[in-house]
């Protein structure tokens, strides 16, 4: 079964970029017997149209569904990687209304092989930073002692007791890494007055 992706984007824009985006988002709830919806209804209006080819030219993921949509964001989960060319669009859509849209995106795998933030403006991608399962768990370690004291440097492998610790702090690890990172990004793009703006 193909490994799950989760995202979540924030669109920060005007009234007008605000309007844009919702309706993109009304096509995209199109279908009112579907909970989750394709975001291929961006593009198309039947599924018979959703072909894996289309679906990774025009999303970024050969699946992709909306679970939740509020009138500021938009929660997905997607096969294999998160659908980084429909984050594109949206933040070109809105950005034909607004030049100052800019969407913050962040992502992981189920597992996770990967966790990241994005940043997009009216132009596309602005910045994305990736860390393999790899480099989380190197992250990981170096900031918890504890975490670090259970893994076997000459094996690669964690202790039981290091995994244990590894399952039970991992995503709060994640969310505080995409934290930092997408505040970095921020205010690279905005400057220090991105705090001001909060």
């Amino acid at each position: 079964m193909a490994n799950h992706v989760n995202s979540y984007c924030v669109v920060k824009a005007n009234q007008a970029g605000m309007q844009k985006f919702d309706s993109i988002m009304e096509r995209i709830k199109r279908d009112p017997d579907q909970y989750e919806k394709s975001l291929g209804f961006a593009f198309f209006d039947s599924v018979e149209e959703f072909t894996l080819d289309v679906m990774i030219d025009s999303i970024g993921a050969k699946w992709a569904y909306a679970t939740d949509i509020t009138e500021d964001s938009l929660a997905v989960y997607s096969a294999w990687s998160y659908p980084e060319v429909f984050y594109e669009y949206l933040a070109q859509e809105i950005g034909q209304v607004d030049p100052h849209v800019h969407l913050q995106v962040t992502f992981e795998d189920e597992m996770p092989n990967f966790i990241g933030v994005s940043v997009f403006d009216s132009r596309g991608i602005y910045d994305c930073v990736e860390l393999d399962g790899d480099e989380f768990h190197q992250h990981i370690r170096s900031i918890d002692a504890e975490i670090a004291a259970e893994y076997d440097e000459e094996n690669e492998e964690y202790s039981e007791l290091g995994w244990e610790y590894v399952s039970e702090s991992q995503w709060e690890y994640a969310s505080d890494w995409q934290h930092k990172v997408l505040q970095t990004m921020m205010i690279g793009m905005l400057g220090d007055d991105y705090f001001d703006k909060l």
